[in-house]
């Protein structure tokens, strides 16, 4: 490298003398650039050849050989090297080969690429070494292949570790059917319906997922006797709102069971709570709202609004059926319906004054006009 950093420099220092140096001298100065450009255009194109063939980390261990490549591009790529090959040109030498950049921007990106994949490799190893599970292992292997996408060895090896997992499984799954591990085959299936490249029989998925669900409806139906039971002590105890926890339970669990026979018998038998839960809820729900209706009319008297307001409020609070209004709120409401009477009488009274009044003046300069005339 530091042969290379001096032939540069030698080259730019000649670039910027003001005298010519001898041709002889100039000569070996190219010559070396061109061998140099040459050697590392070389070990360019044999990288590439590894990247292409899905060999990304061969071809980053090749580069990383001594001289480092990538540093060696950087180094031969100086600013002047247009200049100086105009300067030897127009002294009838041929110009320095044109560096591969393209590929050395391509075993760049490998680079930032191959970061992630290492640690992936370090698991696997690691994994590998302390004979993980082998669900654990091709976990990680889809890791690598998915980051290391153009290497085909992943991918076979993906699918030889898959084949052997698939047996497992089948294995697996015998055991967990027949002591009934609703937990195991909830999890063989789940795993059944994840990415593979070569993805088991479906049959056999089919076969597993019967098998839970016929798991999962038993269990809904041994928990729903449990709160079928819970509902019942509830409604026994009235106690509104431990039967309505339940419920949310209970109607959760009801979706497991699907259309099963345990779940149309359990509903029959606790049909009578439901129905007076909603019964609750919906008087529940009736105060709510009545109590708001008589809110709002209470702040309408306070208000003093119009009389037509003030009468379709209370007529709202007044039609639920099964509530009355509290008297103070009646007494209030009457009494303000009362004063809007009164002030309309004073306002009829007060604009019959008004009209009498003049209906008088208007005589009386009637008849001084009839004396004067």
């Amino acid at each position: 490298m530091a042969d290379l950093y001096e032939l540069i420099e030698r080259m730019q220092v000649t670039l910027a003398s003001s005298s010519n140096p001898a041709k002889e001298q100039l000569r070996e100065l190219h010559g070396e650039l061109t061998d140099q450009i040459r050697r590392t255009n070389k070990r360019l194109r044999e990288c590439d050849s590894l990247m292409a063939k899905g060999l990304r980390t061969e071809a980053i261990q090749l580069a990383e050989q001594e001289p480092p490549l990538l540093d060696v591009v950087a180094i031969l790529d100086f600013p002047e090297l247009a200049e100086w090959n105009d300067f030897v040109a127009e002294l009838g030498l041929t110009v320095a080969p044109e560096l591969q950049i393209e590929i050395a921007a391509d075993l760049n990106r490998a680079y930032s690429d191959d970061g992630p994949l290492k640690v992936h490799l370090k698991k696997f190893r690691i994994s590998s070494l302390s004979r993980a599970p082998l669900k654990t292992r091709i976990a990680l292997l889809r890791k690598i292949a998915e980051v290391d996408s153009g290497n085909p060895i992943w991918e076979s090896d993906l699918r030889s570790y898959e084949a052997v997992r698939q047996r497992q499984i089948m294995e697996q799954f015998q055991i967990a059917s027949r002591n009934q591990n609703f937990g195991e085959l909830r999890e063989i299936a789940k795993e059944l319906h994840g990415k593979w490249l070569s993805p088991p029989q479906k049959k056999f998925i089919q076969r597993v997922d019967q098998e839970v669900r016929s798991l999962q409806q038993t269990a809904a139906g041994k928990r729903l006797a449990e709160l079928a039971e819970e509902l019942q002590d509830a409604y026994g105890e009235k106690d509104v709102n431990w039967a309505a926890e339940v419920q949310i339970e209970w109607e959760k669990v009801v979706k497991n069971c699907g259309e099963s026979d345990s779940a149309r018998k359990f509903l029959n038998q606790v049909r009578p709570v439901l129905n007076w839960l909603s019964e609750q809820k919906k008087r529940s729900d009736d105060e709510s709202r009545f109590g708001n209706a008589v809110e709002r009319l209470q702040r309408s008297i306070d208000s003093g609004h119009d009389l037509p307001e003030l009468i379709r409020r209370f007529a709202i609070a007044a039609g639920f059926v099964g509530f009355e209004l509290p008297d103070d709120v009646h007494d209030a409401y009457e009494c303000a319906v009362s004063n809007h009477g009164r002030r309309r009488m004073m306002r009829l009274i007060i604009i019959a004054s008004s009209v009498a009044a003049v209906t008088v003046i208007t005589a009386i300069v009637f008849v001084v006009w009839k004396l004067l005339k």
